[in-house]
């Protein structure tokens, strides 16, 4: 493995090719910007929940914490 400085290099050097060869990689599209406009309101209202929960919401069981606690 690399030293983290020569590290922190490799990853500026692959940002700039990527930018370089997709200019707008790092743009969102109307519907990703409208979507993150959405969850940053949700967010900014309290409305959020921990990735384990939404895990267990998805899987219809217990979250890990839930699940510690029984």
């Amino acid at each position: 493995m690399l030293p983290d400085p020569e590290q922190d290099l490799a990853l500026e050097i692959v940002k700039r090719l990527v930018l370089a060869w997709d200019s707008d990689f790092t743009k969102l599209t109307s519907d990703e910007a409208a979507e993150l406009e959405k969850a940053e309101a949700e967010y900014a209202r309290g409305e959020c929940i921990s990735l384990d929960d939404y895990i267990a919401a998805r899987e219809g069981g217990k979250s890990r914490r839930d699940a510690a606690v029984s």
